[in-house]
């Protein structure tokens, strides 16, 4: 009995041990710059340059600030004259504040240039 009892034990480790499973080959991972293959399409820019024309009603300074709030320009408007600004945003920047005589105006950084009149 205890000969069939160790026969079976070791029966069913060798089972055991012996069945695997069949693990794909992984990818080859490029080691160096000359390796690594990109897509054409990939934008390879982190910045994005925003193109702004505001226009005021009336003399004063406004700012320009990103989502978190830090202001990334300030310019004095001179009455009914446009005034061109351009700058650099992160590109996953997707809005601007402009702050002018207590207003505060979200825009949508959607196509180039953008054009702003303060009303």
């Amino acid at each position: 009995m205890k000969k069939l009892l160790s026969l079976l034990l070791f029966s069913g480790f060798l089972i055991l041990v012996s069945c695997s499973k069949d693990i794909p080959d992984s990818p080859d991972i490029p080691t160096t710059i000359d390796n690594l293959v990109v897509d054409k399409t990939f934008d390879w820019e982190s910045t994005q340059s925003v193109d702004l024309s505001m226009t005021g009603y009336a003399n004063s300074t406004a700012t320009i600030s990103s989502a978190d709030g830090t202001i990334l320009w300030k310019a004095f408007l001179t009455k009914n004259e446009p005034n061109k600004v351009t700058f650099t945003l992160p590109s996953a920047d997707s809005k601007i504040t402009l702050n002018y005589m207590g207003q505060s105006i979200e825009l949508a950084l959607t196509g180039k240039p953008i054009s702003y009149i303060f009303n």
